[in-house]
């Protein structure tokens, strides 16, 4: 009698047990439920007395339904535990809840049956979601990152190709990104970000990808382009799209983008050949900026020529083989020499002289354009120092700026250094910066600000083929305008050039500033400049480049 009553005990306490446990506890025999706890009741949403009775497999999706049979099969005949595993379950109200479900054979009111406890998994899952998301997107512009990009690149494009469907992948960087973060700090360069990944997802569909790579590099990978002239007629799209300027916190900005484009399969069967492909075209079109170029096969080659003139810019900078020619500058009323303009060479000991055309596109692209600029400026300084002290009158020395240089935050720092440290007149050097550089108003009124003082002259360079407006020239107060060769060359042939020489000088001297007419190769372009007022002339016609020495020699007595 004592052992039954300790039984029912025991027994009653079990059942307590149960039914205060947090998880859902059901127990089912033939694969009906026999018994289900008090949080299984709540869970399920329906009264106990209309739960028992039920089959189990009515509240699980079919797609489980072989697993659970499976399972308890296992429990009978080897008599153990199941390990958990994670499936899904519907609720009476017919909601889906993500479910860790264990099970144990037992005999249950003397006949087998299976204890099975279910755990609510869905906070942990959610928490998983999020963690995954955060891994494999971007916290800033939500878009996937490059991790989401190795890990599903490669199927994705698998099952393109399966699905005999072109697919093909863009590598995006954007020209001006350095520049905003330098100029305007971090908050500003990441509401530009943003506003990126905003019009590249102007026309994704489910085919078509979106990825921030890192830094200002995205990719879009578009699993639904039929050849390489679709392919370019959408890379013409983004190029249109990053034609047009931003507004950022109330200032206008002009960023235009570069394109490398690989086709699958030609140019690659897996992504990480493709994405290599693209980043190789990329590098190609880097080099003239706001253009898109496809992969082929020769640009292996070109990249490694690219990374050889890297080797050899960064031997030039060690070992100085960095050389500077000048060519001189006319005054053209009276034909005195009136300064020079530094023109950068590499004296390679194996390769003999190179022109900047072949190393300036590459050290402007990776950035080692800033280290040369540097030289530059110090080595005009100090040359102009010597022909001083060699006797030579006082002369300007006109330095060419590049973008990424300007850029820089002690851009200002370095030519005050470059003064200091050579003792030159800050009145004789003469900067000559780009139009891009001088349309970043907010940035050259900055520097004009600290320098004017000193008397450092300003000039734009090339004017006419960048993005200068009327509005940018009557706001700054620069000193000179060097009117790009192209027009000077072709003004004899085309009317249109004509006029606009003409009026470049009209306007230019109603603003008070002085006109440099460079690549001068004619004596008749040199008599029409000079009938319509053109103040310095400079080109072949006068005077080619000359070494230091050579220009002592020619003009030391001027």
């Amino acid at each position: 009698m004592e052992l039954d009553e300790r039984l029912i005990e025991d027994a009653n306490c079990y059942r307590r047990l149960v039914e205060m446990s947090f998880d859902t506890i059901v127990i089912y025999q033939d694969y009906k439920i026999v018994f289900i706890n008090d949080t299984g009741v709540r869970i399920m949403g329906a009264p106990r007395e209309q739960l028992l009775g039920q089959p189990i497999l009515r509240f699980i999706p079919p797609a489980y339904h072989a697993l659970i049979q499976e399972r308890a099969r296992y429990m009978f005949t080897v008599g153990k535990q199941t390990e958990p595993v994670e499936i899904e379950v519907n609720t009476m109200q017919g909601q889906t809840l993500e479910v860790e479900v264990t099970g144990i054979a037992i005999t249950y009111e003397r006949a087998p049956a299976v204890l099975t406890i279910i755990r609510d998994i869905q906070g942990r899952k959610r928490q998983q979601r999020e963690m995954e998301h955060l891994a494999y997107h971007d916290s800033l512009t939500g878009l996937p990152n490059r991790r989401w990009f190795e890990r599903h690149a490669f199927s994705l494009l698998q099952h393109a190709e399966e699905n005999d469907r072109q697919a093909c992948l863009f590598f995006i960087d954007f020209d001006m990104f350095k520049h905003v973060n330098d100029s305007f700090g971090h908050q500003f360069g990441d509401l530009l970000l943003q506003e990126i990944s905003n019009r590249l997802l102007d026309d994704m569909t489910e085919h078509r990808h979106c990825i921030r790579m890192g830094g200002d590099e995205f990719a879009l990978l578009l699993l639904d382009i039929r050849s390489e002239e679709e392919a370019f007629r959408h890379s013409e799209r983004i190029l249109e799209k990053f034609r047009l300027p931003f507004e950022l916190m109330g200032i206008p900005f002009h960023s235009t983008c570069s394109i490398g484009i690989a086709m699958l399969p030609e140019h690659g069967a897996t992504s990480y050949k493709l994405l290599k492909s693209a980043d190789i075209a990329l590098h190609q079109a880097k080099l003239s900026r706001n253009c898109a170029i496809m992969y082929s096969h020769h640009m292996e080659q070109h990249s490694m020529n690219v990374l050889t003139i890297i080797s050899d810019i960064h031997q030039a900078l060690r070992q100085g083989w960095l050389v500077l020619h000048y060519q001189p500058q006319f005054h053209m009323e009276t034909g005195k020499l009136l300064g020079t303009e530094a023109l950068i060479r590499l004296q390679h000991p194996d390769k003999g002289m190179l022109s900047p055309g072949s190393f300036i596109p590459v050290a402007e692209m990776t950035g080692l354009i800033v280290p040369i600029g540097r030289w530059i400026l110090f080595e005009a300084c100090r040359q102009n120092m010597r022909w001083l002290g060699m006797g030579m009158p006082p002369m300007t020395i006109s330095v060419n700026i590049a973008m990424r240089q300007f850029q820089e935050n002690d851009f200002v720092q370095s030519v005050f250094a470059a003064l200091q440290e050579t003792g030159m007149p800050a009145e004789l050097l003469e900067l000559e910066i780009t139009e891009s550089c001088a349309s970043d108003t907010p940035k050259l009124e900055q520097v004009l600000h600290e320098l004017r003082p000193l008397g450092v002259q300003i000039s734009i360079d090339d004017f006419g083929t960048g993005y200068s407006s009327l509005s940018h020239l009557s706001r700054l107060r620069v000193d000179k305008l060097k009117i790009d060769r192209s027009f000077i060359v072709q003004m004899l042939e085309h009317e249109r050039d004509e006029n606009l020489v003409r009026t470049i000088i009209s306007i230019a001297h109603n603003l008070n500033m002085k006109v440099v007419a460079e690549g001068m190769e004619t004596h008749l372009q040199a008599h029409k400049l000079k009938g319509w007022g053109c103040d310095i002339a400079q080109g072949y016609f006068y005077a080619k480049p000359q070494k230091p020495e050579q220009i002592y020699e020619l003009y030391g007595s001027a």
